[in-house]
């Protein structure tokens, strides 16, 4: 299980399109394009190229800003300014490794999807889907957050194992145990499950 959502995880942050496609079309054909966009990435035998490609779509597309904050909680609303930079900066590093690092395993290349569901609220919107690979049928969900008239990808629910509630988990101990500068200290090293002292 695992491995599936890590694989699952690696493709959906790398399926995102032009900025004109994100802003006249709505998030259900957004994730239609995503899904074959993902594929052309993973078809890339060149580790190099799957890892530059994934860079910038994720620069481009995801709002990493929502999602840092997100995992924050309330913590978020306590930092100053500088501690806010210093906590992006350096998350922003290790996540984009982390998908990146998944990318370069990522091997499944043929997958069928069918939408469950569509919640809208505002600004948001929650798509559930169900993906069939390898044999396997798995659910997950992806979040979208409309900002300047563009929707970006903000949070993935795979199999009820939910990004941000991941980091929230494992920054809010951390945060609770050892104080803030311990989470900036382990980001920076690389060890989050790990006292840095």
């Amino acid at each position: 299980m695992r491995r599936r959502y890590s694989v699952l995880l690696s493709l959906f942050f790398l399926g995102f399109f032009a900025d004109a496609v994100l802003a006249k079309s709505e998030p259900q054909k957004i994730t239609q394009q995503l899904f074959y966009d993902v594929l052309q990435v993973v078809r890339q035998n060149n580790l190099t190229d799957r890892q530059k490609s994934g860079t910038k779509l994720l620069e481009r597309y995801f709002d990493f800003s929502t999602f840092a904050e997100w995992t924050m909680e309330d913590h978020w609303s306590r930092l100053s300014d500088n501690q806010r930079r210093a906590f992006l900066q350096l998350f922003k590093k290790r996540f984009y490794e982390r998908v990146l690092e998944k990318i370069s395993r990522t091997t499944n290349k043929k997958f069928l999807l069918k939408m469950i569901s569509k919640r809208r609220e505002k600004e948001y919107v929650e798509l559930k889907y169900r993906l069939k690979h390898n044999g396997h049928r798995t659910p997950f969900s992806l979040m979208w957050i409309k900002k300047n008239d563009s929707w970006r990808l903000v949070d993935v629910t795979i199999a009820k194992a939910n990004l941000v509630a991941n980091y929230q988990g494992q920054f809010n101990k951390i945060i609770r145990d050892y104080g803030f500068e311990e989470l900036l200290d382990r980001l920076e090293k690389g060890k989050l499950d790990k006292p840095t002292h």
